[in-house]
């Protein structure tokens, strides 16, 4: 593989750079149309295909100018030279997604707290949003802590009043909904007085100041970033998954691989359109 590399680095290192600069197109085409699921989807797929279009005219063009000397028998038919080019350039990707996954499984979440009132009935709380001309909002939130202690509206029987902290570590006011409609400020109390955590999506969050979150925090932001044209797709399709990242290098490893062998051995893949004649050479 080391001699490979060597052989082959600069083809390598121009996959690399068409990728980089591909997956800054994709940040840029699904950052302007993430709010719209259908045009998120549909921007995704034609980023996706441009990119894997971009890399097989690449490599095509490789097997194309290793072809005479394939034809004279001066070379040999590598038909996997394509496939390990890519393979070799989607490498720090591959890895960052298996760190992504690693980190993931040893990471340690919140547990769900479910309040209870005075009658021991379950109590839905809520935050106070930024108000809009003057009128105060409310917003269902979701509460969880660092080992799933249960949470109280009264202090009858529980000693430990909870503070509730918001994804910034901030703290932050809670309220209940009367039987009139209006809101009331509530001060829970949790068996074992840990802080409690706000989450307005319903979905609970690493503990912060884990090994396993850190590392699984930086490969995944780094894997959006050079993944960006898959983003749609995997956010509609699979619910933004991280285990999406340990399938997406294959697609640009098989269209290369592909493009290789047919630029190698003059086939195309639209062989059933005509081919362009090309123009010959101008001789001074």
């Amino acid at each position: 593989m080391i001699d490979f590399v060597k052989k082959n680095g600069y083809d390598i290192l121009k996959m690399i750079v068409n990728q980089i600069a591909l997956a800054v197109l994709g940040i840029i085409m699904t950052s302007a149309t993430y709010e719209n699921d259908k045009l998120f989807f549909i921007t995704s797929v034609c980023c996706t295909v441009v990119y894997l279009y971009v890399l097989y005219i690449m490599v095509y063009d490789i097997g194309s100018k290793d072809k005479p000397a394939i034809d004279g028998k001066r070379a040999e038919l590598k038909p996997w030279r394509g496939f390990w080019i890519s393979f070799c350039a989607n490498l720090p990707n591959m890895i960052l997604a298996v760190v992504a996954v690693v980190a993931f499984l040893f990471m340690e979440f919140q547990q769900p707290v479910t309040v209870y009132d005075k009658a021991g009935d379950e109590l839905q709380v809520y935050i106070q949003t930024d108000a809009t001309e003057g009128e105060e909002k409310y917003d269902r939130i979701s509460l969880f802590s660092d080992n799933g202690a249960k949470a109280y509206t009264d202090e009858e029987g529980h000693e430990y009043e909870s503070q509730i902290k918001n994804a910034l570590g901030k703290p932050v006011l809670v309220y209940e909904k009367n039987e009139e409609g209006k809101y009331e400020e509530v001060i829970l109390y949790t068996d074992i007085g840990d802080s409690l955590y706000i989450s307005t999506s319903g979905e609970p969050r690493a503990i912060s100041g884990q090994t396993s979150e850190t590392l699984y925090g930086i490969s995944n932001a780094v894997l959006k970033l050079s993944q960006s044209t898959y983003a749609g797709m995997n956010s509609i399709l699979f619910s933004a998954s991280h285990y999406t990242f340990l399938v997406t290098p294959l697609f640009p490893m098989l269209f290369c691989g592909i493009a290789y062998y047919f630029g190698a051995t003059g086939r195309r893949i639209l062989f059933f359109l005509p081919e362009r004649k090309q123009k010959p050479p101008k001789y001074r």
